[in-house]
């Protein structure tokens, strides 16, 4: 399985680039282990190993100038031989920076989809991933912060639609329960799971899977 991510599917040593997981004084005893990815693959999956992760903190999947994380767009070529592609974005997009939602139009070709937009650039992200993998089965994370912002959801929601793709949704229903997020500071509020929510996150994805 290759995954394409955001902080939230990272680990320091696993995935590309920057990096959320492990954060020296806020998760203790986080392992690789722990992560959501590493459960599905790991423990629910049977014969499933880990292609690679490009996962990179703070990232979007639309390009934009104000922040130096590189897009989604820019790091899906560096998956190899994947059979299973799974992409989890959207939060940083939505939740983080409010970046343009703009619109899908699956009439355009591809080199004239806006990289700069979040629908299309999510089109875009999708059809490079069936053009460079053909035999790679695409799977779309709806994350759970998507919850607070349903535009952004649909998105995801229209472009499996249209290309006949499974999308997993992610529903902890309490933002501010201590059981899955990780507390940051002195915010109540936070987008990135603690053990437990990492747990809770692999048994929905595999409930959902596993029904296919």
């Amino acid at each position: 399985m290759g995954i394409i991510g955001d902080s939230i599917s990272t680990f320091q040593g696993y995935s590309g680039g920057s990096y959320q997981y492990p954060k020296s004084g806020v998760y203790e005893d986080f392992t690789v282990q722990d992560t959501w990815w590493q459960q599905l693959i790991y423990s629910k999956m049977s014969g499933a190993c880990l292609d690679i992760n490009t996962s990179n903190c703070g990232s979007t999947v639309q390009k934009h100038a104000s922040k130096g994380q590189p897009s989604f767009l820019d790091r899906y070529s560096k998956l190899v031989s994947p059979t299973v592609i799974l992409i989890n974005g959207g939060t940083n997009d939505s939740w983080s920076y409010r970046l343009p939602l703009g619109s899908l139009d699956f009439s355009l070709p591809l080199a004239s989809l806006d990289e700069y937009q979040f629908a299309q650039a999510y089109d875009k992200l999708v059809r490079l991933c069936q053009r460079d993998y053909p035999s790679a089965q695409i799977i779309l994370m709806i994350g759970d912060c998507l919850r607070d912002f349903p535009t952004y959801a649909q998105v995801i929601k229209d472009v499996a639609q249209h290309y006949d793709l499974h999308t997993i949704t992610i529903d902890f229903g309490d933002r501010r329960s201590a059981l899955t997020y990780q507390r940051t500071g002195t915010s109540d509020v936070n987008v990135h799971p603690n053990k437990a929510g990492m747990t809770e996150m692999a048994n929905q994805a595999w409930a959902q899977m596993s029904a296919w």
